[in-house]
């Protein structure tokens, strides 16, 4: 846990243990962050800012969800595992978006990650599926889709 940690109220932090929060982070009401399986880690920059209703949580074992500096998570966000999420620096991710690194494919289950680089806007509502890479300053806008 880093310095100067805002925490609000009706947050919830399961196996917290696992997880590894930046100085200056904002973490406000109602948010969740889970970890449900072992080797799995959820990581939080400085300066991270997830909203309210943000719902983050691995899924599966060795997932790994990280957030890069000065990035925004608007609120009601959701964002699963059970394949690595990775979103850059300086990122937005607005209102209502998800985030699910699994996909059901001809084979079954897939779990390739996602990443978003360093300086993304997300518009409200954009989900974006596993196997997904989002280029450096690229901007998705409002209702997108991006499998």
């Amino acid at each position: 846990m880093g310095q100067k940690v805002c925490i609000s109220q009706g947050v919830e932090l399961l196996g917290a243990s696992a997880m590894e929060i930046g100085n200056n982070v904002k973490i406000l009401r109602d948010t969740r962050l889970e970890i449900r399986d072992i080797n799995s880690f959820i990581y939080l920059g400085n300066r991270v800012c997830l909203d309210r209703g943000v719902d983050i949580r691995t899924a599966g074992s060795d997932c790994w969800i990280e957030i890069g500096e000065n990035s925004y998570i608007g609120p009601y966000v959701c964002m699963a595992g059970p394949g690595n999420i990775n979103i850059g620096k300086n990122c937005q991710i607005a209102s209502h978006s998800g985030v699910s690194a699994n996909n059901h494919r001809d084979y079954g289950l897939s779990r390739e990650g996602i990443k978003i680089e360093d300086n993304c806007w997300i518009g409200s509502g954009v989900r974006i599926l596993d196997g997904v890479t989002i280029g450096r300053g690229s901007v998705i806008g409002a209702g997108g889709c991006c499998d």
